[in-house]
């Protein structure tokens, strides 16, 4: 029978090792008289060896307390280096959809100026931005509130008295609404067959995860299969608006709201009487469902008005 190719190298290893080192290592350590005890003695010299290794690596006192000093101020210094890299980067959000809505109304060059005037205005909103803990409340911070105020500020340093740019504000506001992705989801309600049971549902579960109680205070009025409404006593966009001394441009966002339901279809009506910001003690929400006797009912009386 032949021998394992395996146990023929470690005899060789064995013979050799034997042979060239004997001289050189202790009587303790040339009792290897066999592969077996061979490999066993290896074994333990590797582990010796790392266990010197290891044994070698000692701190001083003062050493102890330098280190993790100086990781801890290796990290505060990489998160401050991160805040500085990302206060510099951000953006405004939708800034293509606000250049957009200014193209309507302005040059490209007067734009694209407008655009990156209001990106500064907004970063420096948000690196001194309010700490809000609900997750809704700064989205809506973000995204909605602190871009209007960028555009608003730049308008008023474009020498706009208040008026003129809380008016030039609702038709930008009201331009973006068209061209938001809200917009274009509202408007394929028009190709469902029961555009308002899909409304119905879509309106409850944004108002319970879009505007939380610490931000609005929100009273039902009716939730049937007839009608959607509620009303809204305290609003956050009106809250913080005032807060910036800029109360006047709450109007402007609930304009947004007049242009973003024009894309309903003609079953669903939106109705509203009054905001918070136009002075009355509630902004009014409702979405009544037509029928199609009453649809074309009230095309008829539309098509009579324009023509009278």
């Amino acid at each position: 029978m032949s021998e394992s190719p395996i146990i023929v190298k470690l005899l060789r290893a064995f013979t050799h090792s034997r042979r060239a080192n004997k001289s050189l290592r202790p009587q303790a350590e040339c009792r290897a008289n066999s592969p077996v005890s061979f490999i066993r003695l290896l074994q333990g010299r590797q582990q010796r060896l790392v266990a010197a290794r290891r044994g070698g690596m000692r701190f001083s006192p003062q050493a102890r307390l330098l280190v993790p000093l100086g990781l801890g101020l290796g990290t505060a210094l990489g998160f401050k280096l991160a805040g500085l890299t990302r206060q510099n980067t951000v953006r405004m959000p939708r800034a293509e959809q606000w250049q957009q809505a200014l193209l309507e109304a302005y040059s490209s060059v007067a734009t694209a100026v407008m655009i990156a005037n209001a990106e500064a205005h907004y970063r420096d909103l948000i690196a001194r931005a309010p700490r809000f803990k609900h997750r809704a409340l700064r989205t809506h911070f973000e995204r909605g509130i602190a871009p209007g105020m960028a555009l608003y500020q730049t308008l008023r340093e474009r020498n706009m008295d208040t008026a003129t740019a809380v008016q030039e504000m609702k038709t930008l506001i009201a331009s973006f609404a068209r061209h938001s992705a809200r917009y274009r989801q509202i408007a394929m309600l028009r190709y469902i067959p029961k555009p308002f049971e899909l409304a119905r549902l879509f309106t409850r579960l944004m108002t319970k995860w879009s505007y939380p109680p610490q931000g609005w205070d929100i009273a039902w009025r009716e939730d049937s299969g007839e009608r959607i409404a509620f009303d809204v006593h305290r609003c956050f966009y009106l809250d913080v608006l005032t807060a910036y001394g800029m109360p006047e441009l709450t109007a402007a966002f609930c304009n947004g709201d007049d242009e973003l339901f024009k894309a309903l279809p003609d079953s669903i009506r939106w109705e509203r009487r009054g905001t918070l910001a136009t002075g009355k003690d509630k902004c009014d929400f409702c979405w009544r469902k037509h029928t199609k006797e009453e649809v074309v009912r009230l095309e008829e009386a539309t098509a009579a008005t324009g023509t009278a």
